[in-house]
């Protein structure tokens, strides 16, 4: 009797749980774009103008840094919440002006993206990319 009450009481977390990320994911987050980040360590300066990527051009290895900016428009009928976040080989390095925010209806925002390698960082490229989360406001 107490292992079929266990597993009832399982079950329905289970089930409560599946429903939750469900709701989640078809309700609540309306959209993820990701757009890839680029650096390359030298011992020049660079400017790269690609605007399909997040490139910060060529930053000198003893220090330097380098900033891009973008902006978001929020073409929806409806109030978003945004997060940003970043990743991979240089997203220790990247600080963005801010990470979140809400985006009324028809609102631009313009963030600022600045890469400043540690001076001891290695020639090389570095990629990274930055996820934006777009989620509705309930």
């Amino acid at each position: 009797m107490r292992f079929k009450i266990l597993l009832l009481g399982f079950i329905v977390v289970l089930v409560s749980f599946s429903l939750t990320s469900l709701a989640y994911s078809l309700f609540i987050i309306q959209d993820i774009q990701e757009i890839d980040m680029k650096v390359k360590i030298e011992d020049v300066v660079g400017m790269d103008v690609n605007d399909s990527v997040i490139s910060f051009g060529i930053i000198p290895k003893h220090g330097g840094s380098s900033q891009r900016e973008i902006t978001l428009e929020n073409m929806e009928d409806k109030q978003l919440r945004v997060f940003v976040k970043q990743e991979g080989m240089m997203a220790e390095w990247v600080h963005v002006s801010e990470e979140r925010f809400v985006l009324d209806r028809g609102e631009e925002k313009k963030l600022f993206f600045t890469c400043a390698p540690p001076k001891d960082v290695e020639k090389g490229s570095y990629s990274g990319k930055a996820r934006f989360i777009y989620l509705r406001e309930i």
